[in-house]
């Protein structure tokens, strides 16, 4: 399996959909679903077209012969000025399709994002990750990640 890492183009904006689509069925079928608009697809591809724009953002894509196998959105996040570290790296999203899933395509993405976190001085990285999905968070902790906070959430 040959594919390459880029910045994602327009052209591939039907394979970050598809992919975008897989992993909201896998979270709904895991019994965790944030409701989401009924565009929610396009809306999250007009999000992806603004940060490609952003010299803070970085959108990363898997390419092969047969198209876009994942991609990695990563931004420059900013806490309050009250930390020593007010800027940091953010992965906003990081999803392969789950044909190509266990064969490092993830790692060489978020591997890649790390490089460019360093070309813009930032020395630590966050993220969220969902708990239902073991496989999601074993690979981040593989990745050298660990729990230091929860997001708690309370309907009502």
């Amino acid at each position: 399996m040959e594919y390459a890492l880029r910045v994602c183009q327009k052209r591939d904006f039907m394979y970050l959909k598809e992919i975008y689509l897989e992993c909201v069925e896998l979270h709904q079928k895991n019994g965790y679903f944030l409701k989401k608009l009924p565009d929610a697809p396009e809306i999250f591809l007009q999000y992806v077209e603004e940060l490609m724009e952003s010299a803070d953002a970085l959108v990363l894509v898997a390419a092969g012969d047969k198209g876009v196998m994942g991609y990695c959105i990563s931004k420059v996040g900013e806490k309050p000025p009250v930390y020593a570290d007010v800027r940091y790296g953010l992965i906003d999203n990081l999803a392969v399709a789950e044909e190509y899933q266990r064969k490092g395509v993830g790692e060489q993405l978020f591997q890649e994002s790390v490089n460019w976190f360093k070309e813009k001085g930032l020395s630590r990285i966050e993220l969220e990750v969902a708990v239902f999905n073991p496989k999601s968070v074993n690979f981040w902790k593989k990745m050298g990640f660990k729990t230091f906070m929860n997001l708690m959430e309370w309907e009502m």
